[in-house]
């Protein structure tokens, strides 16, 4: 078809039908590293729809997920849109149909893009974070907010030190797309107006009781209290919440990764929490708990290892 703008029925069309036929010239280019300001409209469409979808919709997805869901459109190009179904697939595919409007691209290169995407994957995986690659472009393309950034940039710097990485290689993990930065993400602390207006001891009880309700201002608070050297009190909140909604895995394990950064034993009691927490969940499919038990394996070696750092 030859006219995209009437390529809207995703029960009808594939993404094959939107792509350009390769040429020799095409079929030449090995990756678009180097050229991603030619490819922009396409990665950017990829990493702006990961991010977001990450960040505003499921905490929980994890970079091995992006890696398949990535192959899972590769492999799929001629099937018919819809076959697409899980949310961040049928996402992407409906940003993409708004690019196609616009710009062309052959299936040769259609794939080098996805492949830029999954090296980019790769290439964080050092950082033994089942969300590394996440994180790092929430960050890079600037939509986390400040406590957010902070953590980030911690766990960072706590790896280059571990792994004595040169500067440079830091900077460029910690560097902000110029094409991407959209202003100051709001301070969850701002937003509340209920909880601006509460006393110390009110806000403490409030996000004891309702941490899972508003998880962003939970850790927003924990970073104020850190910031402003009441990090035992951030300790006790943390173990409160924690306590008081046991049976949510996911809560241990944003827990275990906000104290991390300078405290990998606590953090390692609460990675422990989460497995435990987890084994109880029956909503979960037994594979895809163990992928994620041996994701949270994965940070309690991390743990481990920056344990017997400190050590040293």
């Amino acid at each position: 078809m030859n006219d995209k703008n009437n390529i809207v029925d995703i029960d009808k069309y594939s993404l094959l039908d939107l792509l350009e036929p390769d040429n020799a010239e095409i079929l030449e280019l090995e990756s678009i590293e180097g050229k991603e300001d030619e490819y922009s409209m396409f990665l950017g469409t990829f990493e702006f729809t990961i991010a977001h979808y990450y960040h505003d919709n499921d905490k929980k997805i994890t970079d091995k997920e992006v890696v398949n869901l990535l192959k899972d459109i590769k492999a799929n190009l001629d099937k018919k849109m819809n076959y697409f179904q899980h949310l961040p697939g049928a996402l992407l595919i409906e940003n993409l149909i708004e690019i196609f409007d616009e710009e062309n691209i052959t299936v040769h290169e259609f794939n080098l893009v996805i492949d830029y995407v999954l090296e980019a994957v790769e290439n964080r995986s050092w950082m033994s974070d089942r969300q590394a690659y996440l994180k790092w472009i929430c960050y890079y393309i600037d939509i986390t907010i400040e406590q957010e950034d902070q953590q980030y940039k911690k766990r960072v710097e706590r790896l280059a030190k571990m792994y004595d990485i040169p500067p440079g290689a830091v900077d460029d993990l910690l560097e902000k797309s110029p094409d991407f930065v959209m202003g100051e993400a709001p301070d969850p602390l701002t937003l509340n107006s209920e909880f601006i207006a509460m006393n110390d001891d009110e806000k403490y009880e409030y996000l004891a009781e309702n941490a899972p309700n508003d998880f962003n201002l939970f850790l927003a608070y924990l970073s104020e209290l850190e910031s402003n050297g009441n990090i035992d009190i951030a300790i006790k909140l943390a173990k409160r919440a924690s306590k008081r909604f046991g049976e949510m895995f996911s809560l241990h394990l944003k827990i275990g990764e906000y104290f991390l950064h300078f405290d990998p034993n606590i953090s390692k009691g609460y990675y422990n929490r989460a497995i435990s927490s987890l084994e109880k969940v029956e909503l979960i499919p037994d594979e895809m708990k163990k992928d994620i038990v041996e994701s949270i394996k994965e940070d309690i070696r991390l743990c481990d290892k920056m344990l017997s750092e400190d050590d040293t």
